[in-house]
Order: C-alpha cells, then structure tokens, then sequence
C-alpha cells in the first residue's frame, strides 16, 4: 500500500491541486517532481527501489516530456493507457519466455527463499499469475481509455487513479490469497511475520 499511495495517488493528488491552482504545466511538474524525489532519496540513502516505483517514475518522465512538448493534455493522460497496455504485453511476453514477471514483482512485497522460488509449482504459479496480471492490464487499459474519451478531464483526474489503485490493490490481494492457496495445496507450508 505504500508504495501505491507513493507511486500514484500522491502524484496525482499533487497533479490535481497544481493544476488547479497553477495550470497543466505545473501540475505536470509537480507530479514528476514527486516521483523524481521519491526515486533519489531512496537511491541515495543506499536503500533498494522497488520495481513498481522505478516502473511507474519510468512512464511518468517519459508521459510528462511528451504532455510538456506537445501542451496536449489528451497525450498526457491517453499515455497511461499505452503504457498499462504495454506492461499487459510484458506480462504475457514473460509467460510466453517462461520469465514470469509476477515472481519479479512478488519479491518487492515479500521475501521468497530461494529453494521456494525454484520449484516448478511456484513458477508455474507465477506463470498463470502473470498470465492473470496481463488480462487485468489489458482490461484496465480499455476501461481508461473509455474513460479519457466520455469524461469531463477533472472527473478523469479524480476516477482514473482511484480505479488504478483500486484494481492493483485488489490484484495483489488476489494474488496473495492464490499464492498462499496454490502453495499450501501443493504441501508448501506458508507463514507470515
């Protein structure tokens, strides 16, 4: 949860009030700034940045220099809906290679000993949860883009990121409950600190 109040909602929130205040360049600058502040420190103070920051910092640089250069707001926020169109993809891609790349984000919420994640029942867990996380991706990539074209901007700003969140936050919930589920069938024993 921290991390998606760290890599979404805060951004937003800022976005919100500065462009409110200030204007689209500045609520552009404000969120990017954010981000940008959260990824230093952290790298800074020596300490690991978690996958979905680094992920989320990456497609926002990259959304704030186009919404920047062109002034267009629809550019700005239909960036969204490409970029959780491409993570869909790299979700099925990682299948597809047999990388799956819920195991990678699985590790920036909990530790996996190393004999747990070479088994074969957890990687192909991790297999049918990537599969699982691409669906979503591509579902939630429609669903915004719905969004961006019948919806007022401000009510745009205000939906988007609650529904985000909201699907990330019941995603990973679903994944643990499935993880401790699919392990504990195949006679894993999973504890909790």
């Amino acid at each position: 949860m921290p991390q998606i109040l760290e890599g979404a909602v805060v951004p937003a929130t800022l976005f919100i009030a500065a462009n409110h205040f200030l204007g689209f360049a500045a609520g552009i600058v404000a969120a990017l700034c954010w981000t940008v502040a959260g990824i230093t420190v952290r790298a800074v103070r020596g300490r690991r940045v978690p996958g979905l920051i680094v992920l989320r910092g990456s497609t926002l640089v990259a959304r704030s220099l186009l919404g920047l250069l062109s002034g267009s707001a629809f550019l700005y926020f239909f960036q969204p809906v490409v970029g959780t169109a491409c993570l869909a993809a790299v979700f099925l891609v990682s299948v597809v290679r047999g990388r799956p790349l819920a195991g990678r984000f699985a590790g920036d919420f909990c530790k996996l000993p190393d004999e747990v994640l070479a088994d074969h029942r957890v990687h192909h867990f991790f297999r049918r949860a990537s599969f699982a996380w691409a669906v979503v991706g591509f579902a939630n990539a429609a669903v915004t883009l719905w969004l961006l074209h019948s919806q007022t901007t401000s009510t745009y700003i205000l939906v988007k990121p609650a529904m985000s969140v909201g699907i990330t936050v019941v995603m990973v919930a679903a994944s643990v409950v499935w993880f401790k589920w699919s392990m504990t069938r195949h006679g894993f024993e999973i504890r909790t600190a």
